[in-house]
């Protein structure tokens, strides 16, 4: 085995709690919302077309991230195609306080669509998010920082997708809060 290529854990003096990700290939196991909030970041400035999220009430560490909003912003605003569909569990913390997704949403309501669930899904303690049907970012409980990133994640997010899916067409409804006025 080649010690250039193995991992030492004493070369580096760093202590395990400053560390916020572990790395292996392309799935990265994060800890804390700035390592979730850099790889959210990452994988929305990689994407191209689609973004698919599932979580309880778009956390605002993670969700109302300025980097995070401009990265999702610059995705949707590239392709005419583009498409961010996102399902909350509760959006009720939502309104009453600035959130920057909301007020991107509300600029770019053809592109961004926001729905409530009327049930819960499978998993009802996963949040995710799904960018061009092959990277994921999960939550193994919303709203805790604990989960990964998988840049190839292909097979696990048509998993995903086909229940997310279902859950858009059947099990959600608009918010009316987001409704735009007509005049």
């Amino acid at each position: 085995m080649n010690p250039d290529t193995t991992a030492n854990p004493q070369a580096n003096p760093t202590s395990a709690r400053e560390i916020p990700s572990e790395v292996c290939d392309s799935l990265t196991l994060l800890h804390g919302p700035e390592a979730f909030a850099k790889h959210l970041q990452q994988m929305l400035a990689s994407g191209r077309r689609y973004v698919d999220i599932l979580s309880q009430q778009l956390d605002h560490s993670l969700f109302a991230n300025r980097a995070v909003c401009d990265a999702l912003s610059a995705l949707v605003r590239a392709h005419r195609q583009a498409e961010v569909r996102i399902l909350v569990k509760d959006p009720k913390p939502l309104f009453g306080k600035h959130h920057a997704l909301l007020a991107l949403q509300k600029r770019l309501t053809s592109k961004i669509k926001i729905r409530q669930l009327k049930i819960e899904p499978q998993n009802e303690n996963q949040g995710f998010v799904i960018v061009d049907q092959r990277q994921l970012l999960l939550q193994h409980h919303d709203g805790e920082f604990d989960g990964f990133s998988n840049t190839n994640a292909a097979p696990e997010a048509k998993a995903l997708l086909e229940e997310f899916t279902l859950l858009w067409q059947r099990q959600s409804a608009e918010i009316a809060e987001l409704r735009p006025l007509s005049l």
